[in-house]
């Protein structure tokens, strides 16, 4: 019996078309959620309570779980590839935000992504030393890269450890520090970037 399932499967497997496999519809990731959040709140899956946690909890779990699992994986393999050599100055600006809501950047068109630069007075080697003081004093961070025009730096999430790369870029022909903050996977990032701009921007100008 299990010679003929293996044979059967083997006979399926080659008859997948990778081109139809990549073409696939993108399918929203809420339905399944709220599967999962429905299965572990009638605790379909354990019978009792899992590991003492109330039925709620497990709901939450499931839904949660669902909803980050599935367009992290789909962003992983498609979207956003992995790869940090994309990043940059290109033409005298940074990479442009994907679709997805979870970048933002200075020199996006695009409202839902634009976030207003950073000013400094005096000297651009100045405002890098100041800049950079602020970036180190945050947690999880590491500077990845640094010139004189140029600096990029990741951040860590405390549980999940998520990367997301921030980037800095100096204007020449003004005292402008432009800023594109982006995570690595995922869709949403619940305005993650977006507020960690703009506490780098009230550090910043505070600093001396």
């Amino acid at each position: 019996m299990f010679k003929q399932f293996r044979l059967r499967l083997s006979s399926q497997t080659k008859q997948v078309n990778p081109r139809a496999w990549k073409k696939r519809k993108r399918r929203s990731p809420l339905g399944s959620a709220l599967f999962w959040y429905l299965v572990f709140r009638r605790g379909a899956c354990t019978g009792k309570r899992l590991l003492g946690v109330s039925g709620h909890l497990q709901g939450l779990f499931g839904f949660f779980g669902y909803t980050a699992y599935d367009p992290t994986n789909f962003a992983t393999m498609k979207d956003r590839p992995l790869k940090l050599d994309m990043l940059g100055i290109i033409d005298g600006k940074l990479t442009p935000c994907p679709d997805s809501p979870n970048c933002v950047s200075s020199q996006s068109e695009d409202p839902s992504h634009f976030i207003k630069p950073l000013f400094y007075k005096g000297s651009m080697v100045g405002a890098r030393q100041r800049l950079l003081r602020v970036v180190g004093s945050m947690k999880r961070t590491r500077v990845i890269k640094e010139t004189e025009e140029y600096i990029h730096v990741t951040f860590t999430s405390r549980w999940f450890r998520f990367v997301d790369d921030v980037e800095f870029c100096f204007a020449e022909e003004a005292p402008v520090i432009h800023v594109r903050s982006a995570s690595r996977v995922g869709y949403s990032d619940l305005g993650v970037n977006r507020s960690r701009i703009e506490k780098i921007r009230r550090a910043f100008e505070s600093s001396k």
